[in-house]
């Protein structure tokens, strides 16, 4: 079974990168697409498998146990929410968070919110 090896780590830095841009830029207006990217980039990345076993990609390493290609495949979800998890702690889940980089930053750049208590 022919196997890519440069998709998992392809696939880690786009659920990086993708989450970072999520929370930055996304979620303020569309507070939906963090499913759409991931489902498109491990989408992506499995019909870039199959054509890795149907011989036409040229990035395919063979594997002698296909049992070990197959469950490398599938385990694409895991590696782009474990990246995205990375970057969600590392630089917040959202505009208003600054997660762990937010102290080392010269100017804040969270936005602020209205308190519950306030409101009434």
């Amino acid at each position: 079974m022919l196997v890519s090896p440069f998709d998992v780590p392809a696939v880690a830095l786009i659920g990086f990168v993708g989450a970072f841009v999520y929370a930055r830029f996304l979620k303020p207006r569309n507070p939906d697409w963090y499913p759409f990217i991931g489902v498109g980039t491990v989408g992506l990345f499995w019909i870039h498998a199959v054509l890795a076993v149907a011989g036409v990609s040229p990035l395919g390493v063979d594997v002698d146990n296909s049992l070990i290609g197959v469950a490398y495949i599938l385990s694409y979800p895991m590696w782009f929410r474990w990246a995205s998890e990375r970057a969600f702690v590392l630089f917040g889940r959202g505009s208003e968070q600054g997660g762990i980089a937010w102290v080392l930053r010269v100017r804040d750049t969270t936005e602020g919110f209205e308190p519950d208590w306030e409101k009434e």
